[in-house]
Parts: structure tokens; sequence; C-alpha cells
């Protein structure tokens, strides 16, 4: 498949009781500029072929962030780095932002 990360398929039950399995591929062995391109199929044994989606997620600094936030009309109120309250950090594993409407 070429990809550099593909998870084994989770289950879940579509709203009709169909049960359904779905795979997450990264594509293009990674991040690249910014960016990581993957796809989600999802697969079962009552369709006729699986159905795939295509995404694209973009990764920004929490500078890069807040000044994107500002430019739409928010303030950013706090920033962590993951979800014990640390600060963003360089190898941080998340940006948590709070943010509010700009006065």
């Amino acid at each position: 498949m070429g990809a550099l990360d593909a998870r084994p398929g989770d289950e879940t039950v579509a709203a009709d009781g169909t049960q359904v399995r779905v795979t997450h591929e990264v594509l293009d062995g990674g991040p690249r500029d910014g960016r990581v391109r993957f796809t989600e199929t999802y697969d079962s044994d009552r369709w006729p072929a699986p159905r795939v989606s295509r995404g694209v997620l973009r990764f920004l600094d929490p500078g890069s962030l807040a000044g994107f936030l500002a430019a739409a009309g928010f303030a950013v109120v706090e920033q962590y780095g993951d979800w014990d309250g640390r600060p963003p950090a360089p190898a941080a594993p998340e940006i948590i932002t709070v943010a509010t409407p700009a006065p």
C-alpha cells in the first residue's frame, strides 16, 4: 500500500445496522509542507466495493495558529501542549487552544 501508517480496521455500525470496517492510511510517506494526506476506507461484506474518502490535515505551530485565529476575529486566551495543561513546546504532541471572539 505504500503507507507510513496503516491501522488495522476499526469496526463500527452504520445507521442501518451494517457492520463496517474503517481503515486509515497516511499517504506520501507522512507530513509534507505541514500537511498530511490520508485516506479512510470504509468496507462491509454487504457492499459491492469499499468506499474511500480522501483528506488533508494541515498542522500549524502555536504562533501561526494564533495568527490565523486573530485574522478570523478571535483572541487566544490560553494554549497548551497536551491535555495535561503543559505549555506548548516543539516536541509537544498537541496544540490545544482556547480562544474567544476578539474585543
